[in-house]
């Protein structure tokens, strides 16, 4: 989502009175439309005004000329009810939705912060800790929506939000999201075109296969490529030639575009782009858990103590226990310190048994019990 202005969209489609024969220019429902704060492909999005709670909201509205179509219309009240379904920290939360007058709106808390895509044009990468740090919080996020069987397909940096100044992420934008069980017809709208944004597919969705969460395991990967390189794994300057790279070229290695990203980091990224879901880490939580493993050794001093058994509540169990559950406290960023070229022991499938002894580590009793299968199957 961008941000914008009235004039720059066109007053006369964009203004609240346009919506519908109000009885107040400036109100939709319940809610008393401000001014506008942004725009997407399907609608608008207002600051607008709770009068009875007396509070200030988002307010996502069809736009017209999409309301009329029967297809659009559902797409987007689907949206609403897919999304306000799913309760976690870090997919947006939603208020409320309904129709005036044959226009849906959903109605969302107004968030204080900035895209990804935002924070990306401005700033091209980000530090490798931070990066680390969303995608594990946004990996949680997917993992919420997995355990109710719904898979995002839209993961992209315009739809996550960075919140207020600590960048807290959340997950935008159910519009695209369909139950795993989904049949495949209902991945392509009713011109035949699959939907989603193909730099961030996964093959299976360019496809327009049956995808599941491995999909937005795929994504995600992408976005994390992004924001620590500056660059897209597939790019091309159609869409047919990035469909192409999508299906047949390998991505270059993170470490090889930035000399801060540690081989091993590297190597895992690049797992989660593998072409066939199988050989990608196999679910949103695996990948949650691995992200905070590496938050943890990029971040650790090297005084000369195993990682995969640095102890103590206050480090590497909150970190773990912040994603395996929902609903504990989101930790505090660590301490900027120059990452290491990688653990000891080099290999990804070195840093992968690291990560087993990490997480079953007797020296920390706090940290969660998972077993030992579970955490070798799913990554």
């Amino acid at each position: 989502m961008t941000s914008t202005t009235a004039a720059d969209l066109g007053a006369d489609s964009l203004r609240p009175d346009s919506l519908r024969p109000a009885q107040e220019p400036d109100e939709l429902g319940p809610y008393r439309i401000l001014r506008v704060l942004g725009h997407g492909g399907m609608g608008v999005v207002y600051l607008a005004e709770d009068p009875k709670l007396q509070r200030r909201i988002a307010l996502k509205v069809m736009h017209p000329r999409h309301a009329g179509q029967a297809q659009a219309r559902l797409r987007f009240l689907r949206e609403a009810r897919t999304q306000a379904a799913l309760e976690h920290e870090h997919i947006v939360a939603i208020y409320h939705v309904d129709e005036d007058n044959g226009v849906p709106f959903i109605a969302m808390p107004l968030l204080r912060g900035e895209t990804l895509a935002d924070r990306l044009k401005r700033e091209r990468t980000l530090p490798l800790g931070e990066a680390l740090r969303i995608g594990r919080e946004i990996a949680e996020g997917l993992a919420a929506a997995h355990r109710q069987g719904i898979v995002h397909r839209d993961i992209k940096p315009s739809n996550i939000w960075l919140e207020g100044q600590r960048a807290r992420a959340k997950i935008l934008d159910f519009g695209l999201a369909r139950a795993a069980e989904t049949s495949d017809d209902s991945q392509i709208t009713y011109t035949g075109a699959v939907l989603g944004t193909p730099a961030y597919m996964s093959p299976e969705q360019a496809r327009g296969g049956r995808v599941d969460g491995r999909s937005d395991v795929f994504s995600l990967g992408v976005v994390l490529y992004q924001a620590i390189t500056g660059e897209l794994p597939f790019k091309g300057s159609t869409t047919f030639a990035i469909l192409s790279a999508l299906a047949l070229d390998e991505p270059m290695p993170p470490h090889n575009l930035n000399n801060d990203v540690p081989a091993w980091i590297s190597d895992a990224i690049v797992k989660m782009l593998a072409k066939k879901p199988d050989d990608r880490c196999h679910s949103a939580s695996a990948v949650a858990l691995l992200l905070a493993y590496m938050e943890h050794v990029a971040g650790a001093v090297d005084d000369g103590v195993d990682p995969a058994c640095r102890a103590g509540p206050s480090t590497d169990a909150s970190r773990m226990e912040s994603a395996t559950t929902p609903e504990a406290q989101v930790p505090a960023r660590p301490r900027s310190r120059p990452a290491r070229s990688r653990p000891a022991g080099g290999t990804y499938i070195s840093v992968l048994q690291r990560f087993v002894r990490f997480v079953q580590c007797p020296a920390s009793p706090a940290r969660p019990s998972i077993p030992r299968n579970n955490v070798c199957n799913s990554l």
